[in-house]
């Protein structure tokens, strides 16, 4: 059978064999090629998914990042752990039982203790000042000449037996003034009390040697020149002055007038009355207490003296204060016994100082005369429990916070107590007793 073969098919076979022949040839040059590159560029194209070392780089770089946060994290975690463990402390707050309690009691009170241990005693404190001041003379006054005088207290420590002193016995201050008693006195001999000596002492009156206001003195030391030749009796006999020596004066002396004279008296009478209440109160305890009305001043005028010239005077004047001091406990003890055990048995009182003294005996003394009295006392106190803040500290350090009720129980004179740990979730009080705190509440 003879096949027709038409252009089309001798195109078509021609086509293929030129694309089979193409595909030969392409082939053999790549071959031919491959042999003659480096293995990595001879590499097969299919193998093209080859990784980027810039992106493994950056992957690697983001893993890290991420690892420093956590521990960044970490350390910051670690950081206010270490922190809150330094700063671990506590606070206690603490009110104690208090009550306001209003007085008005009428109390006895002795010189001398009695048997009953409840029973209120007191003492008394005398003191002395002086005060002046200069003020401008208004001319000059007509005086009678007068010699001064005072008393004074002559000691005896040169033996157990009376020594007699004669009229006229001279007494001698530091600068040289000269007074001298005017009666004959005999001094007591000295006593032995509780292995100590006690030197016998008589009051009396001297009087100036000599006329004139330069006699008018504050209180001084003398001594007797007539025992200089003996040495036991001289240093052993001495005397001290009682009071201040007084009225004094020349044949004529500059004038005040009665104006100016007030005014200065005033003026001094007021510094005086502070001094004085100043030194009541150095002299007495924490465990004393003085009222203001339990107090008595006094005051004497002194004589005037010449200023820095002729046209001054110098106006003085002495105060005595005598106070009555009772004990702070006992008289504490028997105005509030009740209201004390009602807190708890021990407390602190406030504004017992501020009570009104009124003494309900009345006298023209100038000073507190040492004999049983009367008084009352009104006005409002506050009663305030107390307790040993070192032995509750003691007490809660290390314990759990649940076991601080348990603990107060054994406190009577508290009322309630708050406690402020830090960490809030710390369930313990430290072990370091220097970081717990008591703050009292009132």
């Amino acid at each position: 059978m003879i096949r027709k073969i038409s252009i089309q098919d001798v195109v078509s076979k021609q086509t293929n064999e030129n694309d089979s022949n193409r595909h030969e040839r392409d082939y053999l040059i790549e071959r031919l090629t491959r042999k003659h590159l480096p293995v990595s560029i001879a590499e097969s194209p299919t193998r093209t998914t080859k990784k980027n070392p810039s992106r493994r780089k950056r992957t690697g770089f983001k893993f890290g990042k991420k690892w420093i946060w956590v521990g960044s994290i970490f350390a910051f975690i670690l950081l206010a752990f270490i922190v809150l463990q330094f700063l671990f402390s506590a606070t206690i707050s603490v009110t104690p039982k208090q009550s306001t309690v209003q007085i008005d009691a009428k109390l006895t009170a002795s010189i001398e203790a009695t048997m009953s241990p409840n029973a209120l005693t007191y003492q008394i404190i005398t003191l002395n000042a002086s005060e002046k001041e200069t003020v401008l003379a208004t001319g000059t006054v007509a005086t009678l000449p007068k010699k001064a005088s005072g008393q004074i207290t002559i000691f005896n420590n040169y033996s157990s037996l009376p020594q007699t002193l004669i009229t006229n016995t001279r007494f001698e201050t530091a600068n040289g003034l000269i007074y001298r008693i005017q009666n004959p006195v005999k001094i007591p001999g000295f006593t032995i009390s509780g292995g100590k000596t006690v030197p016998g002492s008589i009051t009396v009156t001297v009087v100036a040697d000599q006329i004139g206001s330069k006699y008018n003195i504050d209180t001084v030391d003398f001594t007797i020149p007539g025992f200089k030749t003996d040495t036991g009796r001289y240093s052993k006999i001495f005397a001290r002055s009682k009071t201040a020596m007084t009225l004094g004066s020349d044949g004529n002396s500059f004038g005040v007038s009665k104006e100016v004279r007030q005014s200065a008296q005033t003026n001094i009478e007021m510094r005086l009355k502070e001094s004085l209440v100043k030194q009541v109160q150095s002299q007495k305890t924490v465990d004393s207490i003085v009222f203001d009305n339990a107090s008595k001043i006094s005051f004497q005028y002194l004589a005037d003296t010449t200023g820095v010239d002729a046209q001054h005077v110098v106006i003085k004047e002495q105060g005595t204060i005598s106070s009555v001091v009772f004990d702070k406990k006992t008289l504490s003890k028997i105005l509030l016994e009740d209201t004390i055990n009602a807190v708890g048995g021990e407390a602190e009182i406030k504004g017992l100082e501020k009570l009104h003294f009124t003494a309900t005996v009345s006298t023209t003394s100038p000073t507190w005369q040492a004999k049983q009295f009367t008084f009352t006392l009104t006005g409002s106190v506050d009663v305030i429990g107390t307790f040993d803040t070192n032995k509750l500290l003691q007490d809660i350090v290390g314990i759990p916070r649940s076991d601080l009720s348990k603990v107060l129980s054994n406190y009577p004179t508290i009322n309630k107590a708050v406690a402020t740990v830090k960490p809030f979730w710390k369930k313990m009080f430290p072990t370091d007793i220097s970081k717990i705190k008591i703050k009292i509440v009132k």
